[in-house]
């Protein structure tokens, strides 16, 4: 609800701002001053005047989560910095110790100005009566006319708890039993403290009933919220699967692409770090809006123009830059790696994110104060998802995501994007092993992080990115959306076509480089990527039933260029410690995948092998961009044992991670001359 601010009186003007205002700056990106704005209201610019009236609301009514910012002459110094943004008025304060964002809005849909637009008042707590009726309206309209939402309900899975259809009823785990019936499910934080949690000693006593008082607040809310939905089952991961059941637990984690993806609705209790948060909140008062200023127009129609502190979770959800953002702190479901697949594999998620409530659905994003309605001009990321799951580009793109997220255990690495490796497989990317695709293979292959940490027990292969610690800052040093055909050299082609510089004369009538090798690039200024090494054996041992879960082992056999190099340490200023690989006095940087794999390394001891794998030529110079792999013998990684004859990998490097002279380029390549096409096996 608004509180009622009531600085300046109501007045009426036909022109709703002053032309080329330095008070307001006419809404434009620079910076103005509070004594200019002041100044300009007075001489009767409407705008400067609602700038104004929503100062002093903000500094009586203390609002925005910044430090007290004293008294109206305390602000007069700062500068204050208009945003544009997306269509909407939005400036900062911008104040010795902080800088702060506020909204100005109407809830008139006839407002006089194109950048105060229409936005909805945030209730003061999430489960208010019209939080509820808002829920309901979204649920009808994605249920009734969003023709990629629309659904026939499946069969529940193997195991469902029915909450009943009444505040009383008693819930109590039950059997799917195969009906297809529609269901909820949630998606939450289990903290440090354990929530509620089937086990094989307690199933029986699950299936017999649940005292509500068990529950953490987080259920309770979740059960109120699928009885309001007329919905009798709901799913929760901790209470549907039995956890010291070590085939159960496999056997169902493999199945949550279903589970996620058939659920009509699913609760994400997002601002909750733990089961006691629960789904529904108070909100601050700080953030709520407070009517600043009435506009009356000619015709007497009062316009209530309010401020509020600007939503800092909107960009979680904003599409176009969601694979830029970063979790934020205040949505740890956002954080994890599991809630990620979660979200990705849902037909509708209802965020309760705190500060506002946020549906997301295959059709639309949309959120209580309807601020994300105008930062949306793009899909949704389910649907992003949706359309584009055949693409291995965008497969590297939420590996990117999901690698800077949070998991408890290392080993569920796998587990934890299975359902969405399932969907992308269906669609048609064909083989995956241990978080590889074949038929992308090399470029899969040629990934690094940051920072540079091996987990201490790991399910993945050397070769998989599933052998990191979390989060980690994982980038590809090839990005391409094509499969392996016609791509491999002959192997007495080496030296004469791999090895040499771009010519006039390897171009095709189109610009084209290499047409029979060829991988090509996004992008306007990429020629193609072409690739040396061959591939020769990939296999697996899954752990369990689903393939694109746990591996038990994992091997790669290639034929590649190689040589012999040793190691150089890092220099003692830089701060990423990049080792280098060496050979007749020269040294090459390269990203290493663990600091704990050169403890015992010293320069000069030769015990460490380079693969060439492939080749990216741009039209921005004439030079090659070669894609290594730094390997050594197989001592074991992981916290698994050493394989005789192997080679583990350690790293990865390439003209575009380290800015490359055309000297040392040169030198590189003359490393490879002497090299041997080997083939080698790394696991």
């Amino acid at each position: 609800m608004a509180e009622q601010g009531g600085f300046l009186n109501r007045r009426s003007m036909p022109d709703p701002s002053e032309p080329n205002c330095y008070g307001c700056g006419n809404l434009s990106s620079f910076p103005v001053y509070l004594s200019e704005t002041r100044e300009k209201a007075e001489a009767g610019c409407v705008t400067c005047a609602i700038l104004l009236s929503a100062i002093k609301a903000i500094e009586k009514k203390k609002l925005g989560r910044g430090k007290p910012r004293g008294t109206l002459r305390d602000l007069l110094n700062p500068s204050l910095c208009y945003h544009l943004g997306h269509s909407t008025f939005t400036f900062t304060i911008n104040t010795a110790d902080s800088a702060e964002k506020f909204s100005i809005f109407t809830t008139n849909k006839s407002s006089p100005w194109e950048k105060i637009k229409c936005m909805r008042i945030r209730s003061s707590h999430s489960d208010s009566p019209n939080t509820v009726e808002l829920i309901l309206k979204w649920s009808k309209e994605c249920s009734s006319s969003h023709l990629k939402c629309v659904k026939i309900p499946r069969p529940l899975p193997t195991r469902i708890i029915d909450i009943g259809s009444l505040p009383g009823d008693i819930p109590r785990l039950c059997s799917g039993e195969s009906k297809p019936e529609p269901y909820c499910a949630l998606s939450h934080c289990w903290g440090s403290s354990q929530p509620l949690r089937t086990t094989k000693a307690t199933l029986h006593e699950r299936e017999s009933g649940i005292e509500p008082h068990l529950l953490p607040k987080t259920f309770q809310d979740a059960m109120v919220v699928t009885r309001r939905l007329s919905i009798r089952y709901l799913w929760i991961d901790s209470l549907c699967i039995i956890q010291d059941d070590e085939l159960d637990w496999e056997r169902e984690s493999s199945r949550m692409a279903s589970v996620y993806g058939s659920a009509y609705l699913v609760i994400s209790a997002t601002h909750a770090a733990q089961g006691s948060g629960g789904c529904f909140s108070e909100r601050s008062l700080s953030a709520a809006a407070v009517l600043c200023y009435t506009h009356k127009t000619p015709n007497n129609e009062e316009i209530p123009i309010y401020v509020q502190a600007a939503s800092e979770i909107h960009s979680s959800y904003e599409t176009s830059g969601i694979f830029d953002s970063k979790p934020t702190p205040k949505l740890p479901v956002l954080s994890r790696s599991w809630c990620f697949q979660e979200r990705l594999l849902a037909t509708r998620v209802l965020h309760f994110a705190g500060e506002d409530l946020v549906w997301e659905c295959r059709s639309k994003t949309t959120c209580e104060c309807m601020g994300l309605d105008l930062w949306n001009r793009t899909k949704s990321i389910q649907r992003k998802f949706l359309d584009e799951r055949h693409s291995y580009e965008l497969w590297h793109r939420l590996l990117k995501l999901y690698m800077s997220r949070h998991i408890t255990y290392p080993s569920d690495r796998l587990p934890a994007i299975s359902g969405i490796a399932q969907q992308m497989q269906r669609a048609g990317l064909g083989d995956y092993i241990a978080g590889l695709w074949k038929e992308n293979l090399f470029a899969d292959l040629l990934w690094y992080s940051f920072p540079a940490q091996r987990a201490e027990r790991c399910r993945g292969p050397s070769w998989s990115w599933a052998c990191l610690s979390d989060p980690t800052e994982l980038s590809y040093l090839v990005q391409t959306d094509h499969g392996l055909e016609d791509i491999y050299y002959p192997e007495s082609a080496l030296d004469h076509v791999n090895l040499r510089q771009r010519n006039s004369l390897d171009l095709d009538s189109v610009g084209n480089l290499f047409t029979t090798t060829l991988i090509k690039l996004p992008g306007l200024r990429s020629m193609g990527n072409i690739f040396a090494a061959t591939l020769r054996q990939l296999e697996d041992s899954p752990a369990g039933e689903e393939p694109t879960g746990v591996v038990t082992s994992a091997s790669l056999t290639i034929s590649a260029p190689l040589i012999t190099l040793s190691i150089g340490p890092p220099d003692p200023k830089d701060r990423l410690r990049r080792w280098k690989v060496c050979k007749y006095g020269e040294e090459l940087e390269f990203r290493h995948d663990c600091d704990k794999d050169f403890v015992n390394y010293e320069k000069g001891n030769g015990n460490v092998v380079c693969i060439w794998i492939g080749t990216i030529w741009s039209n921005r110079d004439a030079l090659p961009s070669p894609q290594l792999m730094v390997l050594r013998k197989s001592i074991g990684i992981g916290g698994r044992a050493a394989t005789l004859g192997a080679y583990e990998r350690v790293g990865a490097t390439s003209r575009q991670i380290f800015t490359l002279e055309e000297r040392q380029l040169s030198i590189v390549m003359a490393w490879f001359k002497e090299a041997k096409v080997t083939e080698v096996t790394i696991v």
